[in-house]
């Protein structure tokens, strides 16, 4: 009986360790892609720092300040998508075909989505300064009757 006790709770360990990975993935993504919305901002003349936090244009302000969004995976003009109380829009799906993980709402190129069990929200903090916002990304997922969660933040500057 310990032995059995002992091997469930080593293989329990491991998918905790797995997704705990998988999640830390996902979160660094999230900050990434508000990056990469920052850097195409700022390197088109027509749009720049003023479009990114919601000034002009579409950005990110929009939502972000205290409202979780996802993100568009496909273009940095995209608007951001609000999450609804249930977190729907926020949910993370795999692509049984390739494992490449993406937001629910962006499926267009999954072919054969399937839930991860990971949801992502990304945050944005009110302006430390008229040239600095804190980016915040949170990935949830739930393991039997345990909820877990990554968070990873970071500062972006206007440059």
């Amino acid at each position: 009986t310990a032995l059995m006790s002992i091997l469930g709770k080593g293989i329990a360990d491991v998918s905790v360790s797995r997704n705990k990975l998988v999640a830390n993935y996902l979160a660094e993504e999230g900050i990434e892609l508000v990056r990469y919305n920052r850097d195409y901002d700022a390197a088109t003349p027509s749009l720049g720092w003023t479009t990114f936090t919601g000034g002009s244009g579409i950005g990110i302000d929009n939502c972000l300040i205290g409202t979780p969004c996802g993100v568009s995976e496909l273009h940095p003009t995209s608007a951001p998508v609000s999450c609804p109380s249930n977190g729907d829009l926020c949910t993370i799906v795999v692509d049984s075909n390739s494992g490449t993980y993406t937001s629910k709402w962006d499926q267009g190129s999954v072919q054969s989505p399937k839930p991860s069990g990971f949801t992502r929200k990304i945050y944005m903090d009110p302006p430390l300064s008229s040239d600095a916002r804190t980016i915040h990304s949170v990935v949830t997922w739930t393991e039997g009757l345990a909820n877990y969660n990554v968070s990873m933040s970071e500062t972006l500057y206007n440059w």
